[in-house]
């Protein structure tokens, strides 16, 4: 991601559909889009709408894992238990052999 793009986007797609929908939901237009800190981001204060009521800002260094459960290895053990299903799925189709299962 290009700081340029990142800018851009932010500012022309997504504070305008913020607005667009806090706005049908009868709501304030405030907003705060939290972010993991990357180089290529933009510094925080460029993310800011015109009116300073919609703003990005960047969580500190090394806790994206302690706040982000999918980080904690929640999607590593969801692969494990689909590949450990899958194979036992497998093993056990003999009427139709395995081509046939994972055609279908």
């Amino acid at each position: 991601m290009a700081r340029h793009i990142f800018d851009d986007w932010f500012h022309n797609s997504f504070v305008p559909a913020v607005r667009r929908h806090l706005l049908s939901k009868k709501l304030e237009a405030k907003a705060l889009l939290l972010l993991y800190s990357c180089p290529t981001h933009p510094p925080a204060k460029s993310l800011v709408s015109s009116n300073g009521k919609i703003r990005g800002l960047y969580l500190p260094f090394n806790t994206t894992s302690k706040i982000q459960l999918l980080d904690q290895g929640i999607i590593q053990n969801f692969k494990n238990n689909y590949r450990r299903e899958l194979i036992l799925a497998i093993v056990s189709c003999t009427s139709s052999g395995i081509s046939e299962f994972l055609k279908s």
